[in-house]
């Protein structure tokens, strides 16, 4: 292992991901450096917003028995929403670093400088809330779910464009068309001299 390799797993030692992996620090105690680009928490107010307009529109324009049953749904869901699930920040996006909240109280956190990640990007789980997904340099991986997906996406999107996965594929495929596209002129051209 040369020096460099010894800086980057000495520095990604301490991200072992969260209590087995990770050294956690109280966010106070998180050297911030960079400006804030985004908060990220856990719940997506804006649905629930959405539900209970949607319902008080449904009872507004029928006045009806049914009408107001139908309408009284999204908007019970929608409140229950906003009472019951409780939000959280999740992530800070800064410009040169993320640092994500290891639990729900906010008391445990750690920071990872964008030169610590391989590659990033946004998962879409089935049954529970989205996820970032980010690959360190070091072989970790570490998942943190959020149901404002879009709002975190737009923030890495900023600052690690070409460390997204999406993107990171793409350059690939562009490199393996180049290589294919060069290897069948020379192919043409041997063809041809002959």
């Amino acid at each position: 292992m040369d020096d460099k390799e010894r800086e980057i797993f000495s520095r990604l030692s301490k991200y072992d991901f969260f209590e087995e992996n990770f050294t956690t620090y109280k966010p106070e105690e998180i050297e911030i450096t960079g400006k804030l680009i985004a908060s990220i928490g856990f719940k997506l107010l804006t649905a629930s917003y959405v539900m209970i307009a949607a319902g008080i529109g449904v009872i507004v324009l029928s006045r009806n028995f049914w009408g107001i049953v139908l309408g009284i749904i999204p908007i019970a869901l929608g409140v229950m929403a906003i009472i019951r699930i409780k939000d959280y920040k999740t992530m800070d996006i800064y410009d040169d670093s993320i640092v994500i909240y290891t639990d729900p109280s906010w008391e445990k956190a750690v920071k990872i400088p964008y030169d610590d990640i391989e590659q990033w990007s946004s998962e879409s789980q089935a049954n529970a809330a989205d996820a970032i997904m980010l690959v360190l340099k070091n072989g970790l991986t570490v998942y943190k779910n959020t149901f404002q997906i879009e709002k975190a996406t737009k923030a890495l999107l900023e600052n690690l464009e070409k460390k997204e996965k999406k993107f990171i594929n793409q350059q690939k495929v562009r490199e393996e068309n180049a290589k294919f596209i060069e290897n069948s002129k020379t192919a043409i051209k041997k063809f041809l001299k002959k």
